[in-house]
């Protein structure tokens, strides 16, 4: 009810300062305040049955969710997208979305990219530096598990691909943000925005592109961490907790800490997806 109290005030006032004669005018589009905004995740796309896990599904199951993300008129967004509307340069689409695949498996480039091409979608692209900078001393021809720089920037020239920050060095099962024993404030500050640093000045070096969001190894966060990646000047940072993120103009907050669904292998899109169609746009 607010949404329309406040477009019936709005063409009011329109009438009034055109004297009716506003019908071609485009401020009559009201553009809404907040978006909900689901966010999932992949890592890794394989045929191999005994490869299939948790973070690992099919190409049937990929196109499955990507079907239905078509079907159910889902529109994919970068996280730059998020990151304009709510600093009020940009706008979103009515059903925004979007798709990220965290590590930087080879199967991005290979099974990903056709599947996104054949749908018209995108997706962001969270890389490990080190794992990066190794796999680039391979040789070229060489079938490597992770993508190297030159496989990074291809994707990046597709226009379906945005890259991001997983850390340099921290994707580790410990727990990457984890305060080590003994650690202080300063310490902890300091591990982290050393590497994380380094990946974000490693990603600009390597493809021109400088960095918006934090991918949090395994979820690993805490309000210390995300208070620090405000502070290097992150403006969004992506956990694993499983929810669907209310993105609000104007509030810089709704960015960090936000929400991803996890696809796992032999669930059924629906049963992974399905929440993703309470989706809403309100003006606030």
């Amino acid at each position: 009810m607010k949404f329309f109290a406040k477009a019936a005030a709005f063409l009011v006032t329109l009438l009034v300062a055109t004297d009716g004669a506003f019908a071609a005018s485009p401020l009559t589009t009201l553009i809404p305040d907040s978006a909900s905004v689901p966010i999932i995740m992949y890592h890794r796309i394989t045929p191999k049955r005994s490869e299939l896990n948790t973070w690992a599904i099919t190409p049937e199951e990929f196109e499955s969710d990507l079907k239905f993300f078509s079907d159910n008129g889902f529109s994919t967004v970068f996280m730059s997208d998020l990151v304009s509307f709510v600093q009020g340069t940009g706008s979103l689409p009515d059903k925004p979305l979007v798709i990220t695949f965290d590590d930087g498996d080879s199967s991005v480039l290979t099974r990903a990219l056709p599947l996104l091409e054949k749908y018209d979608m995108r997706a962001v692209f969270a890389v490990v530096g080190s794992i990066t900078d190794e796999y680039s001393t391979w040789d070229p021809g060489a079938r490597k598990p992770h993508l190297a720089w030159d496989e990074v920037n291809q994707l990046i020239s597709t226009g379906r691909f945005e890259v991001q920050n997983h850390s340099y060095a921290l994707h580790s099962s410990i727990g990457p943000t984890r305060r080590l024993k003994g650690e202080s404030d300063e310490r902890l500050s300091a591990r982290l925005s050393g590497d994380w640093l380094q990946a974000s000045g490693r990603i600009k070096d390597m493809t021109g592109t400088v960095p918006t969001t934090y991918v949090y190894p395994y979820g690993s966060k805490s309000d210390f961490t995300d208070r620090l990646a405000k502070r290097l000047g992150f403006a969004a940072t992506l956990t694993c907790a499983d929810h669907v993120n209310l993105i609000t103009r104007g509030d810089s907050d709704c960015l960090i800490g936000l929400g991803r669904t996890n696809r796992p292998h032999g669930k059924a899109t629906e049963t992974v997806c399905g929440k993703f169609l309470n989706t809403t746009r309100a003006d606030t």
